[in-house]
This record gives C-alpha cells, sequence and structure tokens, in this order.
C-alpha cells in the first residue's frame, strides 16, 4: 500500500519541480530577455549596423518597456540615422522613465540644435546642468545653443563655468562668443 502511493507521488513531484533529475530549463524573465536584446543592440551599433540595432533595442523595450537605456540608444541610433522625430521621442521615453538621465537630456538637446530649435534646446540642456552642474558636455552645448539664439552674454557665462570645472572650451566657440560680444560693444558705442 505505500509503495503505491508512493509511486502516485512521484509523477506529480516530477510534474511540479521539473524532470526527475532537478534539471529543468528555465526561461528568462521579461528584463533578463531585455538585456540580452539591449547588449545585441549595443554590439550591432558598434558595428553601425543600425537597423539591425534599432531592431534589438526595439525587442528590448518590448520585453521590458521600463527599459531607458535601451530607449537611451535608440536615441543615438536614430540620431546616427538622420531620424530627428524618432531620436526626439526615444530621448524624451528614456527621460521620462528616468528624469534625472542627463545624458538622455543632453543628446536630445543637441537633435534640437541640429534642427534648430533653439528654444527647446536650451530649456533642455539648461534642465541637464540643473541637475548636474558639473557636467561640462552639457555645459558646452548649452554655451552653443545660447551663441546660436543670439545671447551672447549667457553663453560666456557658461564658458565661463566651464574654465571653473577645470574644462578648456572649445576654442572656436569662445573665438566666436567674443567675437560677437566685441560687435554689439562695438554697435553699442558707435550710438552714442
Amino acid at each position: 500500500m505505500k509503495l503505491t502511493k508512493w509511486a502516485m507521488l512521484v509523477p506529480a513531484m516530477i510534474a511540479a519541480f521539473g524532470c526527475a533529475t532537478g534539471t529543468r530549463t528555465r526561461s528568462l524573465d521579461s528584463s533578463e530577455r531585455a538585456r540580452v536584446y539591449y547588449e545585441q543592440g549595443i554590439s550591432l551599433s558598434q558595428e553601425e549596423r543600425y537597423e539591425e540595432a534599432l531592431s534589438a533595442f526595439k525587442k528590448a523595450v518590448d520585453s521590458y518597456p521600463e527599459y531607458g537605456d535601451a530607449y537611451y540608444n535608440m536615441g543615438i541610433v536614430y540620431h546616427e540615422l538622420d531620424r530627428d522625430e524618432r531620436a526626439i521621442e526615444a530621448y524624451q521615453k528614456a527621460i521620462a522613465i528616468n528624469p534625472r538621465d542627463v545624458t538622455a537630456r543632453n543628446n536630445l538637446g543637441n537633435v534640437y540644435i541640429r534642427r534648430e530649435q533653439l528654444n527647446a534646446a536650451i530649456g533642455v540642456l539648461e534642465q541637464a546642468v540643473r541637475i548636474d552642474p558639473t557636467y561640462g558636455l552639457a555645459r558646452h552645448n548649452l554655451a552653443l545653443a545660447y551663441y546660436l539664439a543670439k545671447m551672447y552674454h549667457r553663453a560666456e557665462e557658461q564658458l565661463e563655468e566651464l574654465k571653473l570645472l577645470g574644462i578648456t572650451p572649445d576654442a572656436e566657440l569662445t573665438e566666436a562668443v567674443d567675437d560677437a560680444l566685441n560687435r554689439e560693444k562695438g554697435a553699442g558705442s558707435q550710438g552714442d
């Protein structure tokens, strides 16, 4: 009687725990699957296989919709492919997932600069600098956006902030800002 009872329990245990040897293939959960796709996307991006990289990043966010780094890298790839609208969307999703993501804000600002949407660029780059005042690249890009928007004094302030951080500002941009400020001074003194 005991043997019969035990014989009935074994199949139930096997069904509950996998196979009799204890080895059972484990499927990847959604975040692990997303990580695999993400790594593929990174690798493909480095090989400049951008369309394939996009496919991998899309699979990553399909598997795990809160994968901010995958959206961020999608933004980079879209930017490389001159698909700025899509890059903007991807960076915005990365920022929505992680509002303190200053690199996504910086890259979004670069896309806006490229599209000559200077007010949008300034807004997002100012946010990046508020979040991380030591982020030199965002300060540089903010100085550039100010310069392009003819806000020369603000551009100069950002270049000075870079110097305070121990970062040598871009010589071309510094010279352009200085020239613009000198032109403003010259125009102001002629009117006297």
